[in-house]
Formats: C-alpha cells, structure tokens, sequence
C-alpha cells in the first residue's frame, strides 16, 4: 500500500528503576548520555550503566513490567525491577564509573569504559529461565579515559578514543597501537568504513587495517567566514561516502552547526543543514 505520511511521533510505554532508591548512586553518576546504554535488537538485551556497575537485562521482560506498571497506575518508587530479573557487572577493584558501553557488531558481547580508563569485556549468555546473565572474559587499562570504543567487523578487534588519541587494538588484551593523536571524534560502520576528525580535518580509513594512511582526508571549511576556523567534534558514518558531522567555530564556541559530508562524482561537499531533518 501507500507509505504512510505525517507527524512522527514517540510514545513510551512506561518507566522502571534499575537500582532501587537506598541504593542508588548519585545523580551525576546517574544515566543520561547515549553513550552509556547500549541494547541489542538480535538477542533482545540491553546494557545500562550506572556508577561503576553495568546492568544487563531482557528487553522483553522490561517492557512487560514497564507497561503493566503505567497500565496499574503503579507508583513511580514502586516501578523497580526485581533482582533476579536483571545481571550486575560488578567491575574490577579500582574501577571507576562507566562513561561507556558498546557492543559487538554481532552484539553477543560488549565493553565497559570507566573514567580511569579501564575497559572490561564481557560476553552475553541466557539463561534457561529466560533472562539474561554476563561473564566477563578480559580487561585492559588504556592511558587515558576512554571517550569512545568502535567494534571492527571481526567482532574481535576494535579503536578506542582515548584521551585524545585514537588507538587500535587487535583483539582484547594485545597491545593498543596508535593510530591518531589530536582526535576529537571517531565513527565506525559495517561496510568496514572508519572515520575520526582533528580539527577541521576529517580522515577516512578502513577498519580492515586502521594503522595504514588514510584513503582521504577533508578539510572542512568555515561557516561563518573566510576568517574563521570550524573545529569538528562529532562525526557520523551513514556509508563510505557520506557523514554526518557537528562543528563548532573556534572564534564562537557556542556558534555550532551541523552538515552533511558527501563524495559526488569523485569530489567531497560539506552541506549545512538548517536542522536535522533537513537529512
């Protein structure tokens, strides 16, 4: 039939509570950052962070309670998931509060970042009971927080943004082998495609060896004049020939904007948009 047109719309199916309020961790510590959730939409899982513990559960199950929850008009400090349902990670002594969490291509696995730079990994396993449980299978400490973690195709290797270095690592507990310094943003995809910007420069590689020279480099130039200078700070891979980037004006900081990158008839164009939905 007809696509179907107009407003698009969210509507949420209720709210639980992960850590019930006695011991719950301190707001600053609390959810709130993309970077700190990630969910899997093959193995119905998802993994939140909260302090230095990571929590995972079934995605089903979450939902279900959530909705009885609204439909039960139940309170909201009522609304906490029960114990058994969920899997805490703990982390290592000296472990930090997690900054980040991503997940494996094939999304049977993932990493926890904390703020002292430590990444612990851990694999996902159900259980016969229908829930979901975590088994850690290796950590690494990397010289500075890591501020992103983007899994390789293989599912084995990954590049971390650490600090302001941008390093790879071949399998978990090899050595991280630098690939950047100076980096602000890093953005992987499935077609092997990896992409990371220093200054108003953005490079693109190949996950397939991110330690050779990049295939092309763009520099992106000024919005606001000829006199000024953007500072990329983030990027987003759509494919190989196409991204999304946000950037700010050095002169304004405040002054940011957000374009699209893309490769036409073997030359790069940098489009700002009005809004995002300008896509």
């Amino acid at each position: 039939g007809e696509p179907e047109t107009g407003t698009l719309v969210f509507s949420t199916i209720g709210t639980v509570r992960i850590v019930p309020e006695d011991e719950a961790v301190t707001r600053s510590e609390t959810p709130g950052h993309a970077c700190k959730i990630a969910a899997s939409g093959r193995h119905g899982y998802f993994v939140v962070a909260y302090g230095a513990t990571a929590y995972c559960a079934r995605t089903s199950e979450v939902a279900h309670a959530a909705s009885e929850w609204k439909a039960n008009e139940t309170a909201e400090d009522e609304r906490v998931l029960d114990r058994e349902s969920i899997h805490a990670c703990e982390r290592s002594a000296g472990g930090g509060s997690i900054e980040v969490v991503s997940m494996t291509r094939d999304e049977r696995a993932f990493a926890t970042c904390d703020e002292n730079g430590r990444v612990e990994f851990y694999v996902a396993k159900g259980k016969n009971d229908g829930t979901v449980s975590a088994e850690k299978f290796g950590e690494m400490t990397m010289k500075a927080p890591v501020r992103a973690l983007k899994w390789c195709s293989d599912n084995r290797s990954f590049v971390a943004l650490a600090g302001d270095e941008l390093v790879f690592v071949e399998s978990v507990g090899k050595e991280a082998k630098r690939v950047a310094e100076g980096v602000s943003c890093v953005s992987a995809r499935s077609n092997d495609t990896l992409a990371w910007a220093i200054g108003n420069t953005v490079f693109v590689g190949s996950q397939a060896d991110p330690l050779q020279p990049p295939k092309s480099q763009i520099e992106i130039g000024p919005f606001r004049g000829p006199e000024d200078t953007v500072e990329v700070d983030g990027i987003y891979a759509a494919s190989a020939e196409k991204f999304l980037l946000t950037a700010r004006s050095v002169a304004e900081p405040d002054d940011c904007f957000l374009s699209v990158l893309m490769k036409s008839e073997g030359s790069w164009a940098n489009t700002r948009l009005e809004s995002a939905f300008d896509i």
